[in-house]
């Protein structure tokens, strides 16, 4: 018999898990956040005018950062490349929306300056916490030592 001084393992206490790890699963939080923040106001801002048809189409530029930052949240370390590389990629590709942005100035759409500003600033932000962010790297040591010691 175990010397498991708990009737069951219910009762056991939980492990205690250090801050770094709480502010590494913050962080993440805060990415997925402003990932879906972004999408929903492209979506509803690009669908507006032209219609709702290509919309499951769509839901895969959610489904795959989000996918990248719950991989993210399990401990696989290559994964913040990769959603580095993703916002990249998204930056690079709406990089002439920059020349709208006057046009969208002088005709007063807010809405459309701000989506350009989040567009590009937003995913900035995600590919740099993503690759700098010690909080996501504690939180990746330590999934990765929980593998380990199980």
């Amino acid at each position: 018999m175990s010397e498991n001084p708990y009737e069951s393992p219910e009762d056991a206490p939980l492990p205690i898990v250090p801050l770094r790890v709480h502010k590494g699963r913050n962080t993440l939080l805060f990415i997925a956040g402003l990932l879906v923040l972004i999408f929903v106001w492209d979506v509803v801002n690009y669908n507006h005018v032209v219609g709702w048809s290509g919309f499951p189409q769509q839901l895969f530029r959610l489904a795959l950062p989000l996918g990248l930052t719950y991989a993210i949240w399990t401990g696989r370390n290559w994964t913040r490349y990769v959603l580095a590389i993703y916002c990249l990629i998204v930056i690079l590709t709406n990089l002439p929306m920059l020349q709208l942005f006057e046009q969208a100035a002088s005709e007063h759409q807010m809405g459309n300056l701000g989506l350009i500003v989040l567009m590009l600033g937003g995913h900035a932000i995600v590919a740099g916490l993503a690759m700098l962010s010690t909080n996501i790297t504690n939180l990746i040591l330590y999934r990765q030592d929980q593998k380990d010691l199980a």
